[in-house]
């Protein structure tokens, strides 16, 4: 089979997930198969019966030239609806993504939910690319402990940990030296019983200067008082709706969560950490709370965003549709 492999470069757990994807081809395929690294989508190269190509591809826009393949497996990566349906009824699609590109297909473009849990693969906000990437190709057994701590740095499981901060620094380490998904490929099938604290041992200075930055870009910050009408239990009857007020610590700066730099802003008084940032002529909001007692998603849903209850975002044309709350 042909098949190509289509992953984020810009993203660690992708780059991960598309070496899980060449460990599994390479287990499967012992002869006459075939290799083609880093295709630049849209260009034609001729390939085996059997082989695999990779293909990076920062941009959602657009699929590119795939009439060659007759299998596209997605790392980290989704299409508009219409490519993705596209893909679904020519190709023998899996699609694995863990953020909420699933709801937003259906929400936003009214995609009927029917045709789009028909694609194989996974698509689950509650883990990682190359967790999920691992679970659809070798089970839910024994994960790597590579992808395992890759996996609780982007799902944020690591935070209920212990060690949450060596998980930080290993993930550092990791965004450090893994930039291709060749170099992801060795580390992932390194027999080194040194490889987890090599790589640790490279973020660990590289956090240690993060938090130095992060006091520095937490004294910009400005607050804001947010109230709004939010379902009790979820239910969406209107008689149980409720209004709250919280108290919002606003900082401009890109995915800024203060409590991964050891800084407490629920200490300060403050129930969600808003961070946000300007790109592509779009505003990007992204919510935190970590003591539970605010749910991100309720309060980003209002300004047509989404997410789970400790972390959601949004995205805005003009911010006074967000300052405007301002108190």
């Amino acid at each position: 089979m042909k098949t190509i492999c289509i992953y984020n470069p810009n993203n660690l757990s992708s780059l991960l997930g598309a070496a899980i994807v060449k460990q599994w081809f390479l287990l499967n395929n012992k002869e006459n198969r075939s290799l083609v690294n880093d295709l630049q989508l849209g260009n034609k190269v001729a390939v085996g019966e059997n082989s695999l190509t990779f293909s990076r591809h920062s941009s959602n826009r657009s699929v590119g030239e795939t009439s060659e393949y007759e299998q596209i497996i997605l790392c980290g990566i989704t299409f508009p609806p219409e490519i993705m349906l596209k893909l679904h009824r020519d190709k023998d699609l899996i699609w694995i993504n863990s953020d909420q590109t699933f709801t937003n297909l259906v929400a936003h473009h009214q995609v009927e939910i029917g045709d789009m849990e028909t694609i194989l693969g996974y698509h689950n906000k509650n883990f990682s690319v190359c967790e999920l990437t691992w679970a659809y190709f070798f089970g839910y057994g024994h994960l790597p402990e590579i992808v395992q701590l890759i996996g609780l740095y982007d799902s944020k499981k690591y935070k209920n940990f212990d060690n949450n901060v060596e998980v930080v620094q290993f993930w550092y380490g990791a965004k450090y030296i893994i930039t291709t998904y060749e170099e992801a490929y060795y580390w992932l099938t390194s027999e080194s019983k040194d490889k987890i604290q090599t790589i640790t041992s490279h973020g660990v200075s590289i956090y240690q200067y993060l938090c130095i930055e992060a006091k520095q870009i937490y004294k910009t910050r400005f607050s804001m008082t947010f109230t709004g009408v939010f379902p009790v239990n979820g239910t969406k009857a209107p008689n149980d709706d409720r209004t709250l007020t919280y108290s919002f610590i606003c900082i401009n700066h890109k995915n800024f969560n203060p409590i991964d730099f050891g800084i407490d802003y629920h200490a300060d008084g403050y129930d969600v950490a808003v961070s946000f940032y300007y790109s592509n002529n779009r505003w990007n909001f992204s919510l935190y709370n970590e003591n539970g007692q605010v749910n991100c998603h309720l309060i980003a849903k209002q300004f047509n965003g989404n997410g789970i209850k400790s972390y959601a975002s949004f995205i805005l044309k003009d911010i006074n549709t967000f300052m405007e709350i301002r108190k």
